[in-house]
This record gives C-alpha cells, sequence and structure tokens, in this order.
C-alpha cells in the first residue's frame, strides 16, 4: 500500500474545503510497473473517497497549483497544468533556501471558484546571511565559559553521566 493512500481515507472521511499535499519533486517521475505514480496520484485526488472505495455520498476537488493559474480547463471544467507547474522553488518566493517541493492544493468542487490567487514571486533572492545579519550571536546557555568541545563533553557527561560518549 502507498502512504499516500492513507491521506485519501482521511480526505474521503472528513472531505475538507481545502487540502495541501506536499512531496519531494521526484514524485513527478516516479514509475511503478512502468506507469507514472504522479498521474495516478492527481487521478485519486480528485476523488479521494472513490479511490480508496468509501461507500456514500463523495467529495470531489479541483487540483490547483500554488505557484501558476491553470492554462485551461478540460471539458468538466477541471483546471490544467502541466506535471513541473505543482513544483515550488522557495527560493523564488522569498525564502532563504533552494528547495524545491512539489506542493498540491485541492478545493472542493462545491467551494472552488476560477481565479484563485497563487504565491507571488520575491523580486530579489534572499541568503540566509541577510536573514541573520545583525542577530545576537546564540550561545548554549550550559555554562557562561566560553565553548569547547572539552567543555561540552563535560557538561553532557555531567547531565547524563552514564552514556558512553564515545567520538566526541
Amino acid at each position: 500500500m502507498y502512504l499516500y493512500k492513507e491521506y485519501l481515507k482521511i480526505l474521503g472521511r472528513y472531505a475538507p474545503p481545502v487540502f495541501i499535499l506536499e512531496n519531494v519533486k521526484g514524485l513527478l517521475s516516479s514509475k511503478v510497473q512502468g506507469s507514472g505514480l504522479f498521474a495516478q496520484i492527481l487521478n485519486d485526488l480528485r476523488a479521494p473517497g472513490e479511490a480508496v472505495g468509501q461507500t456514500g455520498p463523495q467529495a470531489t476537488y479541483k487540483i490547483l497549483s500554488l505557484a501558476r493559474q491553470p492554462r485551461g480547463f478540460d471539458l468538466n471544467g477541471s483546471p490544467l497544468f502541466e506535471d513541473g507547474e505543482f513544483v515550488i522553488q522557495s527560493e523564488r518566493y522569498g525564502l532563504p533556501q533552494m528547495r524545491h517541493r512539489l506542493i498540491l492544493m485541492g478545493v472542493r468542487e462545491d467551494r472552488y471558484r476560477p481565479g484563485l490567487p497563487t504565491l507571488v514571486a520575491h523580486p530579489e533572492q534572499i541568503c540566509v546571511a541577510n536573514v541573520l545579519e545583525g542577530l545576537p550571536k546564540l550561545r548554549s546557555g550550559l555554562s557562561k565559559s566560553p565553548d569547547s568541545r572539552d567543555a561540552w563533553k563535560a557538561a553532557i557527561h555531567a547531565f547524563v553521566p552514564s552514556i558512553m560518549l564515545t567520538g566526541l
């Protein structure tokens, strides 16, 4: 069983008006028995309860990108995106890291309205040095003396004397 199927069970049971699913961008190229897993996940997220065999009334969802408006709509009115348009490049949105994540937003069909807002790109890239600039130096709080390997080792031994600290 795939972990995302557990997520589908929760969506099927509680039918939240909106959900976010986040994963690694490698999911876009993952295959199971030669078939693309991402296409199956997208399809299952559109009708999560049905995908896991739940009975009764079923919520259905429009799957959106947080980064772009849809390129168009299919015959059922579902937004159309290229798979890569679900990847969020964090450095483009003012975060001091270059982490790319696959993020899907599902909006229950009875709450969906075309033209929902997307993330707004930050005009410049921010690096960690800019974020930390001007902050006071952090201290461990273990001692008032200067930090050193021996001081840390002694403090840890005093706190938990039964631990063998090899390699410190």
